[in-house]
Parts: structure tokens; sequence; C-alpha cells
């Protein structure tokens, strides 16, 4: 069995992974966040479990999960930020001990919309002088299609603006002081 913990700044991790058969991994753990905007302050818990089995040398089958608790919107600018619920799995292949490749499907939780979304994982590893580098690029594709399929549709994805002007004409709500009596200083 193989343990592992990982410390950062601001964020804390304390994990526990183990391999108790030669081809089955798992792992489970807990999050602690502490958030500094503006005036506010805060901490928010979370859980993560993952799993992974080897099908054979080269095929894989991966599952992954997390989950905050305090899972609040803030500001658009902090949203990249701020951790959300997660799960999915994937499926790895190794095509060379340099380079494999995963796909498969995530669902997170997106707290300025109060909705769950689902984006595809498209994510190559390659191996750059003995480091593994992964780089997900599913929701890159994900957001490229879409753009394709609504742009030729001539229709918009997400928040649409309201349609024509305002009902009332904004200057006619005001008068001026001099209408008013009032001196124009």
């Amino acid at each position: 069995m193989r343990f592992h913990t990982q410390f950062g700044c601001g964020f804390e991790a304390l994990g526990l992974q183990a391999t108790p058969i030669d081809r089955l991994t798992l792992g489970v753990g807990a999050n602690v966040v502490k958030y500094h905007m503006g005036r506010s302050a805060w901490n928010d818990f979370g859980l993560y479990v993952n799993g992974s089995y080897q099908l054979t040398d080269a095929l894989s089958v991966n599952a992954f999960g997390q989950y905050y608790f305090d899972q609040r919107y803030h500001s658009v600018g902090g949203m990249g930020l701020m951790q959300n619920a997660v799960y999915g799995g994937t499926l790895g292949y190794k095509f060379s001990d340099s380079f494999s490749l995963a796909v498969g499907a995530q669902r997170y939780y997106d707290a300025y919309t109060h909705t769950w979304r689902t984006v595809p994982i498209v994510a190559p590893t390659f191996k750059i002088f003995g480091a593994p580098l992964t780089v997900d690029v599913g929701g890159l594709i994900y957001n490229i299609v879409e753009a394709l399929i609504y742009n030729s549709r001539d229709s918009h994805s997400g928040y649409a603006m309201p349609s024509g002007g305002p009902s009332v004409n904004p200057a006619s709500q005001f008068k001026s002081r001099r209408a008013q009596g009032g001196d124009i200083r």
C-alpha cells in the first residue's frame, strides 16, 4: 500500500491513496480552503474520492468525485478560484511511456447559475523530462463545437440580453430643476 499527503498555501489537503490489489488504486481525502475576498473571509471544507482500475497494461478505467460544503457565488472575477462539487469518469489509454490519453465526462456544479453542467474530458498526458504534464482540452473542444452549432443556427447559448428598448423613455422620468420651479445652479 502507498500513502501520500499534499499541502499548499491557502489550500490544505490530506489524502490517503492505497493499492489494495495490483491493478486497483483507491484514494480518499479532505480539503480545507481559506478564502479572502474583499471584506469577506471564510473556510470551505471538502471531501474527495478517486479510483482507478487497470484493465490491461495500456487501458484503465478511472472515476472521481469531490464535494465542498459551502459552494457560494461571490463574484465573476473569483469564480475560477472557487472550488465546486464535481464527479465523473474517464477511460485512459497508454500509447507509449511518454504519451497517454484519457477521455470521459465530468459533471460540475456551477455556483453562478446554480445548475449542474456536463463537459467532456479529453486529457492527453506527455512526459517531459520524466515529469508528466496533463492538459484537459475537453472544455475547449466543447465550447468550440457549441459555438459552431449555435452560430450556424443564428442563436446564442447561455445568457441572452433582453431584446428591444426600454418601455418608458428614461429622460421623461426626470424633470429639470427649472421645470420644477427650482434654481438651475
